[in-house]
């Protein structure tokens, strides 16, 4: 019922305002890149855009965090980061990981877009790096994603680049890792019938070029970073 009264709705606003028949939003969009590449931040402006813009009427989308950094605070909670870790192989690890994204995918509120920190593809790619097996069931879990859009978060300048409890790669490793997830991403929308060239957009660090930024400066970055997503969004959900 939400949804043909969705439909209802967005069909008046095109009569009433000459705004072209949009149907339904995009239905799930991934932010991705290297460890590292400011994907917090980004997504936290993207909020503050999603309740302040009249797109959050048409469109209105909800923002899912990082699965393995969820698992990841859980653990740590209840004091059993041994037993997250405990299979030598990665498997099991993996498995939460995919079961966690699958939850995050699918309970999205009728009507609304998902904005995803990592897809299903990240997960498949950290675990092929790491050299985690992934058992066939995750594998054919992961494969039935579908995503509308990706975007790439282009890796900052190396002297912004740090490490954390979680994120313990070097900043070589990590542009490598980006690399690696272009490639897969790329095969990934192609299989699944996409052009990789109309679905996979790369976000500008938007750097000032000085050798270090100040806050202002770096608050600049992300708010433009968040912007340039956002319109994309719009632009390619036929909301512009």
């Amino acid at each position: 019922m939400k949804t043909i009264i969705r439909k209802i709705y967005v069909v008046l606003l095109s009569v009433i305002f000459a705004i072209p028949d949009v149907g339904l939003p995009c239905d799930k969009i991934v932010l991705t890149g290297g460890p590292g590449v400011g994907k917090s931040s980004v997504l936290e402006r993207l909020k503050v855009l999603a309740r302040t813009d009249k797109f959050r009427v048409i469109a209105p989308f909800e923002v899912r965090p990082e699965a393995f950094t969820q698992l990841y605070e859980e653990a740590k909670v209840r004091n059993s980061l041994d037993e997250l870790f405990s299979d030598p192989t990665g498997a099991h690890l993996r498995s939460k990981l995919v079961q966690r994204q699958a939850e995050f995918e699918s309970c999205a509120t009728e009507g609304s877009s998902l904005v995803l920190d990592r897809g299903m593809v990240d997960i498949l790619t950290f675990g092929e790096i790491l050299g985690h097996s992934v058992r066939p069931k995750d594998k054919a879990t992961a494969e039935l994603s579908d995503y509308g859009l990706v975007f790439f978060l282009e890796p900052l300048p190396q002297e912004y680049y740090q490490n954390t409890e979680i994120r313990r790669e070097t900043y070589e490793e990590s542009v490598e890792t980006h690399k690696r997830l272009v490639a897969d991403y790329q095969r990934y929308m192609t299989d699944k019938g996409k052009d990789p060239r109309s679905s996979i957009f790369y976000v500008p660090t938007f750097h000032s070029g000085a050798l270090k930024m100040n806050g202002d400066e770096i608050e600049n970055s992300v708010a433009k970073r968040a912007q340039f997503i956002f319109d994309k969004i719009k632009e390619n959900c036929g909301l512009q």
